[in-house]
C-alpha cells in the first residue's frame, strides 16, 4: 500500500486538485453499506463498488472534500470529490463552487429537518 501511494503522489505531483465521482453509484439506500456480507471480500467488493475514489483518499493521505453540485430526478445530492495534498486549496475551490452553485438550502422532496 505505501508503495501505491508514492506512485500516486509521483504521477499528482504536477497537478493541484484531482476531481472524481463522490460514489460510483447515486445515493443508495439507507444502511445499504453496513449489511453484514459473509466474508470480508464480500464487504469490500459491495463497498468499493459504492464509494470507489473514497477510499483512495483515506490511503493516500490526500485530504479531501465532497461538494453537492447536483441533485438525483429524486432530489438527492449528487456529489464530487476533490482530492489535493494540501487542504487549503480544496477549501478555497469549494468556497468558490459554493458561490457559483449554492447548495445550503437545497433539500429533497419529503425533507423533515
Amino acid at each position: 500500500m505505501h508503495d501505491q501511494t508514492r506512485r500516486f503522489a509521483a504521477g499528482m505531483a504536477r497537478h493541484d486538485v484531482l476531481l472524481v465521482p463522490t460514489l460510483l453509484t447515486l445515493a443508495p439506500s439507507y444502511a445499504h453499506l453496513d449489511q453484514p456480507r459473509g466474508t470480508t471480500r464480500a464487504f469490500f467488493d459491495v463497498e468499493f463498488a459504492t464509494t470507489g475514489w473514497t477510499a483512495l483518499a483515506n490511503v493516500t493521505g490526500w485530504a479531501a472534500i465532497s461538494l453537492p453540485v447536483g441533485m438525483s430526478a429524486t432530489g438527492l445530492p449528487i456529489g464530487v470529490q476533490l482530492m489535493a495534498p494540501d487542504e487549503t486549496i480544496l477549501l478555497q475551490l469549494a468556497r468558490q463552487l459554493e458561490e457559483a452553485m449554492p447548495w445550503a438550502d437545497r433539500r429533497p422532496a419529503g425533507w423533515v429537518g
